[in-house]
């Protein structure tokens, strides 16, 4: 694999070594003082580049992709065909680029100019409407994404943009899944505290891939709206995180964050909560349920699942704790709709066949 001095010569010399037609085309950016613009991570080199007015991410190689490759070709495919809005145009050239007389494969993304999620959230932490608002066009691109089987992979703070117009993006496709990745190796785990314990020991990409990282900034961004003291208290834009942590759910119900929201005593931050503790008390990301689906259930942890108790002690003595298992309903692992458990080994909602 070339070097990164070797890559950016190629680049210095585009008309001769850029073999991306597209890119080719563009200029590549350069500092007040003549360098060329790169931005370097894990085994990639990105170089920003416009293409008759509008800015594109080129990304090569200096390390072995492995089978890296094949993927982003489906990837790319798969966003290409898909036509969604809140996916950047991506490419994957096989050829994109020579260097010292070898052809290596590149990928172009169109550069969304904005801010992460998080930066929006802090700089708009007072505005109790443009939260909800932003709660709820992350909630119709979550829905969307599971329509079609797709998932990040990394769904955090940093690859969750928003533009000018308040529209969402998602950003790096190295971890996405799409149907057509079915079996693949879950690989690129992202950010802990975004993810569910048991993602370490996922071993195959999915659908499933985001639910839990969904429910933690969904919750996070509806939470901040209630209680906007929350982005100070946690630091939120100096971290690399929203209002959890990975130590948190280890215990979640006796971590700060969790005390904090429950104190609130806003009924869909509880609601929130308590779906936390449920998915926590899943060993597998498998077993997880859209929780949007959970909002409204009252039968929230009747499930197969043993989840742990929620709730605690009241003055008078009585337990307002909700106990399980009570094998009533189960949830279906694909769709995540409730319903009876005796009736079929299908789901009556989906059609698809119980594990």
């Amino acid at each position: 694999m070339p070097t990164i001095p070797e890559i950016k010569i190629s680049i210095e010399n585009k008309d001769l070594f850029v073999k991306d037609e597209f890119v080719r085309k563009g200029n590549f950016q350069h500092s007040s003082n003549g360098n060329l613009i790169m931005f370097t991570g894990g085994f990639t080199a990105v170089f920003p580049v416009v293409v008759q007015n509008e800015k594109w991410a080129f990304r090569c190689w200096h390390a072995n992709m492995g089978n890296t490759a094949q993927r982003l070709k489906e990837i790319a495919q798969c966003v290409k065909s898909s036509q969604v809005p809140y996916l950047c145009d991506f490419a994957y050239v096989d050829k994109g680029i020579l260097v010292e007389g070898n052809l290596y494969p590149t990928t172009r993304m169109r550069w969304v100019e904005g801010q992460t999620i998080k930066e929006y959230i802090c700089d708009n932490s007072y505005s109790k409407e443009k939260l909800h608002n932003l709660a709820d066009r992350f909630l119709a691109l979550i829905k969307d994404m599971h329509n079609r089987g797709f998932a990040h992979g990394d769904l955090q703070h940093g690859n969750i943009m928003v533009d000018k117009n308040e529209s969402l993006f998602l950003v790096d496709y190295d971890s996405f899944y799409c149907p057509a990745l079915k079996g693949e190796k879950d690989i690129i785990k992202g950010l802990p505290d975004y993810q569910h314990p048991a993602r370490n020991k996922n071993l195959f990409a999915n659908e499933k891939l985001d639910w839990f990282s969904e429910l933690i900034i969904y919750t996070s961004i509806f939470a901040i709206a209630e209680n906007p003291g929350l982005v100070a208290k946690y630091q939120l834009a100096n971290s690399e995180k929203m209002l959890f942590s990975k130590n948190d759910f280890n215990d979640i119900n006796s971590s700060i964050i969790y005390k904090d929201l429950k104190s609130m005593n806003n009924s869909r931050v509880s609601k929130l909560l308590e779906i936390l503790s449920y998915y926590l008390s899943k060993k597998s990301i498998d077993e997880l349920a859209p929780f949007y689906n959970l909002l409204n259930d009252s039968e929230l942890i009747k499930t197969t699942g043993a989840a742990k108790t929620t709730g605690g002690t009241k003055k008078n003595g009585t337990s307002d704790a909700v106990n399980e298992p009570a094998n009533k309903y189960v949830y279906c692992p694909f769709c995540g709709k409730k319903y009876y458990k005796p009736i079929s080994k299908y789901c009556h909602h989906c059609g698809r066949k119980r594990l």
